[in-house]
């Protein structure tokens, strides 16, 4: 049996995961979702870079949908996803040093 007051939860990182944490005056609720798949997340790792867009272009005009993709075929629309959501280059080295 636990007794005292949690200041701070220290949770392990679950890759592709989130976990939320809900204090209350007796209890401590723990969540855990799945975040929300990014459109051009061409292969379901949770962050759109260049590699996705390596996939677009050696995949145009082919008939078949990019993995996690819910339009048919490869094409501009794929290009415009991709352009959209994707993460600056120098952007990610930051976020990566920052982790």
């Amino acid at each position: 049996m636990f007794a005292g007051a949690v200041d701070e939860v220290d949770m392990p990182s679950v890759k592709g995961l989130t976990v939320g944490v809900t204090p209350s005056a007796y209890s401590l609720m723990l969540q855990v979702v799945e975040p929300p798949h990014l459109a051009a997340d061409y292969n379901g790792k949770g962050v759109v870079d260049a590699a996705h867009y390596t996939e677009w272009h050696d995949s145009i005009g082919s008939g078949t949908s990019l993995t996690y993709d819910d339009t048919s075929g490869v094409g501009a629309d794929d290009y415009i996803r991709w352009k959209a959501t994707v993460v600056d280059p120098p952007a990610m080295l930051w976020l990566t040093a920052r982790m």
